[in-house]
């Protein structure tokens, strides 16, 4: 009786390894998945149909999406009506899943004559691994400072009607 109830205790604490184990790997691992794209994209004003111009942008990186914490992106987005998207440095995009269903900061940074320079180009929200994805641009109101507002641009889409049902789908209002 001994011996069994020895080999039971061996066994529980086997499992009770492996189950550390497990749980240890899903909690530092990053699940990456490479995102290597050009989206056909749509930059436009909500309400105003005459305001879309079809543009590229350009995503390549990893996208990582850890068990218990949330999914980020490392790596480039370049799009093309945004000069600074190819010279700067896209810091790592959080989109943090307890925030407005996914939010992600979209923010730019660089090093000029020894002075670090942000420059934020809005929010965004993506589907899947980056199969869709919505920004909400900041724009200008003056010489420094930028506010959100009806500025989109909207991925994979190639006309105003396309780029409204990303928005939809991807930000709720």
């Amino acid at each position: 009786m001994a011996n069994v109830k020895g080999k039971l205790n061996t066994a529980l604490i086997w499992v009770l390894i492996a189950l550390a184990v497990v749980s240890a790997f899903g909690c530092v691992y990053k699940f990456p998945q490479e995102i290597d794209m050009q989206y056909p994209a749509v930059k436009y004003k909500m309400g105003q149909p005459a305001t879309a111009q079809q543009i590229t942008v350009k995503t390549k990186g990893t996208l990582y999406r850890p068990l218990f914490r949330d999914p980020y992106f490392s790596g480039k987005m370049i799009i093309d009506s945004y000069e600074y998207t190819s010279k700067y440095n896209l810091m790592d995009i959080v989109f943090h899943q307890d925030i407005q269903h996914g939010y992600g900061a979209v923010v730019y940074e660089t090093v000029e004559n020894g002075r670090p320079i942000l420059e934020s180009l809005g929010a965004m929200w993506m589907k899947d691994d980056l199969e869709q994805f919505n920004i909400i641009a900041f724009e200008p109101i003056g010489e420094d400072k930028k506010i959100g507002g009806d500025l989109r641009v909207s991925a994979p889409a190639r006309t105003y009607e396309e780029a409204m049902i990303i928005n939809h789908d991807l930000y709720r209002e």
